[in-house]
């Protein structure tokens, strides 16, 4: 009655003989409704590996407990009624939106396939989540739900950004979700996975299908360049809003995309968007090496210098092999990846890939993907699980 739900959280630490509380809160609307399993999920999120256990007051489906225990290993997760009918997918789709580039790039691309038939949902991270609120301003929004479970400090251990779009699910009626997410998510978006390795990014899929969802991983075959030229193709005038949203003025994940979209536009004979021309300075150099593929197309635009002012842990790589290399693949789509998507999906996404100018890679662009994976592989540690 509300318009909130509060959801209490006791921590207990067993060595200390202590419990510590705390609470988390949802805003909802008042005909909200829920499935255990999906409100368990949604707040496995927030926590994942950090305890070695952890109990909710309502018992969960013997398929959400199986998918949290695979996704969340070593936890034991309850109390499991194996009564309790799982929750199944519904019939919609859905954006996990924030408004930044990546998220407005699957937006666009929902548009062009469903029209207006599908779901925005949002997550407003007050009083964290500025630019967040910023960005999906301007867009119709099914769900935007109020939480502070960022100030709690309940962002750090598991996918939170999927929490408000698993609690809402079987309000809903949804059945999937697309997020922003491309190949530079997680370091494994530069393996191989022609021989037939499985993505480990998968994974993590386990923690949405725990509540009756499947993540439709719709740009992940792309990096931040091909997004870039989608944006340029579908929507140019809704870029300057996006970078906005992506993160704060001279930060280094909108210097940096703003950088990569100066030289598409460019290369389009296009002009500028106000936020392009007013080329914004970075506030200070990277203090540790990220963005591994922005930098590396910058690299290839701009050469050495400039991206070792900005980042000086670039200069760690072997830039003289480095040199070498035409860097194609970082404006291109990896079609194993691609493959994930279910047609027709598939055939409409590469479809619409091809109309904006991103092709797929071929055997040159395998080849220098295998250099750029050794060289990230042996000189930083995200990337030391790959193989060679």
């Amino acid at each position: 009655a509300s318009g909130v739900l509060r959801i209490e959280i006791a921590v207990e630490d067993a060595a200390a003989g202590q419990t510590r509380w705390d609470a988390i809160e949802f805003s909802i609307p008042a005909d909200f409704h829920a499935h255990n399993d999906t409100v368990a999920a949604a707040l496995m999120t927030l926590v994942g590996t950090t305890y070695q256990a952890v109990s909710f007051n309502f018992p969960i489906s013997a398929r959400c407990a199986e998918l949290l225990g695979r996704r969340y290993q070593g936890v034991a997760i309850g109390p499991v009624d194996p009564a309790q009918a799982p929750r199944r997918p519904g019939q919609r789709i859905g954006v996990n939106f924030s408004g930044g580039t990546d998220s407005v790039a699957v937006w666009l691309l929902l548009r062009e396939f469903y029209g207006n038939d599908f779901l925005v949902i949002t997550s407003d991270y007050f009083p964290i989540g500025g630019a967040e609120v910023r960005g999906f301003a301007g867009y119709h929004r099914d769900v935007t739900c109020r939480t502070n479970l960022r100030q709690r400090g309940f962002d750090q251990a598991g996918r939170f950004h999927f929490c408000v779009p698993l609690l809402f699910a079987e309000y809903l009626d949804l059945g999937r979700i697309v997020t922003g997410h491309t190949l530079s998510q997680t370091a494994d978006g530069v393996a191989d996975y022609r021989g037939g390795l499985r993505p480990a990014f998968l994974d993590g899929d386990l923690a949405v299908q725990a509540g009756g969802l499947e993540d439709v991983h719709l740009i992940r075959s792309l990096t931040s360049i091909g997004v870039g030229k989608l944006l340029l193709t579908l929507a140019p005038e809704r870029i300057d809003a996006a970078l906005e949203a992506s993160s704060h003025p001279g930060q280094s994940k909108q210097y940096l995309n703003a950088e990569i979209l100066r030289y598409l536009f460019r290369d389009a004979g296009l002009p500028l968007t106000p936020l392009l021309a007013d080329d914004r300075p970075l506030r200070r150099p990277m203090g540790r090496f990220e963005h591994a593929l922005r930098l590396l197309y910058l690299f290839s635009r701009a050469g050495r210098d400039v991206v070792c002012t900005i980042c000086p842990d670039f200069c760690l790589l072997d830039l003289e092999v480095l040199g070498r290399l035409r860097f194609t693949f970082l404006t291109r789509y990896n079609p194993v990846l691609a493959g994930l998507l279910e047609e027709p999906l598939r055939g409409q996404a590469i479809d619409l890939f091809e109309a904006c100018g991103v092709s797929a890679y071929d055997d040159v662009d395998w080849e220098e993907l295998a250099v750029v994976r050794r060289q990230l592989k042996h000189r930083f540690a995200r990337y030391r699980q790959l193989a060679d």
